[in-house]
């Protein structure tokens, strides 16, 4: 979260006392007297690669309920100036979504117009659209927070099967990491390099090597993020019934991984608990300005509510309907039960 007592960044006192008002509430209300914190922008639905774990652009047959019905549109400059002139108070936008934000023909236009409205930028990425000159525009940003990179393989030959592309992709991407550390030297950028991938049962005893091929990058952080099955035909299997392993895993690290790391979580009853918070202070849009709020699962759509909407949004029927639901049972998805949102440690 943006720390708002470093005022070096600019935020406004609107922007500072909207952070106030989120940090006193007890998150037990449906009618917020705040405003959203976070705003998570859908840059593109179109991809580069063709992850097997993704359920959007794997090409396999799926039954996840919540399947975004993709668009070859990208988000418009006006459509985004819309957004934050609607939201000014939020401190926070990350541009990721189910797509390759590096895709938008407009990208650095993207990160100016969100620097000019003084909110702290987050990147998703899979890092294989990089190159000399976005790195260089990137680490010289201000507002940049944090730059996540999904690399999911310490070899080319695991990169090509998981993500389905040449096995030269991967020397690309893993250099174009290197770029970004050296960049973030030159230029003294403040922003976190993260390198990330998904660990299914089937990628658990590569994750070993994962995780020592990308401290060897002096990256700031590596996640594991834990896969979960969106119901897609043939994929991966989850990590349930190997907590063990997990263990194995934590002690690892622990002993031998310089780099600081987030791992996969442990699902068990009792590290279960009400952590979930995104409809508390988050809002997503994709390119139509439809709206939405979980950032892991539930992606927007026009049922949900419209940036055009004249009714506020942030406090619309829909937006007061999921908390209630998450006030009473945090379990509003199957998929909700596994999140890491949900979870401790």
């Amino acid at each position: 979260m943006v720390n708002l007592k470093n005022l070096k960044y600019g935020f406004s006192i609107k922007q500072i006392y909207n952070y106030y008002l989120y940090k006193k509430s007890n998150k037990k209300d449906t009618f917020l007297n705040y405003r959203p914190i976070w705003l998570l922008i859908y840059v593109s639905d179109l991809c580069n690669l063709r992850c097997e774990m993704c359920p959007h652009h794997s090409g396999k047959n799926n039954d996840f309920e919540y399947q975004k019905q993709l668009s070859k549109k990208f988000i418009s400059l006006d459509m985004l100036e819309k957004i934050y002139k609607k939201f000014p108070e939020s401190v926070f936008v990350m541009l990721g979504g189910v797509g390759e934000p590096l895709l938008h023909p407009q990208f650095k236009e993207i990160i100016k117009l969100t620097s000019k409205n003084k909110k702290k930028i987050n990147i998703i990425t899979n890092g294989t659209l990089l190159n000399d000159d976005l790195i260089e525009f990137l680490m010289k940003e201000k507002m940049l927070n944090q730059i996540s990179i999904s690399l999911n393989a310490s070899n080319s030959e695991e990169y090509s099967s998981i993500c389905k592309v040449k096995n030269v992709i991967f020397d690309k991407t893993v250099s174009n990491i290197k770029k970004l550390v050296e960049a973030k030297k030159k230029y003294k950028s403040k922003a976190e390099i993260v390198v990330s991938g998904v660990c299914s049962h089937e990628f658990m005893n590569s994750s070993y090597e994962f995780l020592k091929f990308c401290d060897n990058l002096n990256v700031d952080r590596i996640d594991l993020h834990r896969y979960i099955d969106f119901d897609i035909k043939d994929a991966l299997t989850d990590l349930d019934d190997f907590n063990d392993k997990i263990d194995e895993l934590y002690n690892y690290a622990k002993a031998n991984i310089r780099t600081k790391t987030n791992l996969p979580h442990k699902i068990t009853k009792s590290n279960y608990c009400k952590n979930c918070d995104w409809y508390f202070k988050n809002l997503s849009f994709d390119a139509y300005g439809n709206m939405g709020s979980c950032g892991r699962v539930i992606n927007p759509s026009s049922e949900y509510g419209n940036i055009n909407d004249k009714e506020d949004i942030w406090n619309n029927v829909y937006m007061q309907q999921m908390r209630k639901k998450f006030i009473n049972d945090p379990v509003v998805t199957k998929y909700c039960e596994k999140c890491v949102e949900n979870h401790k440690g």
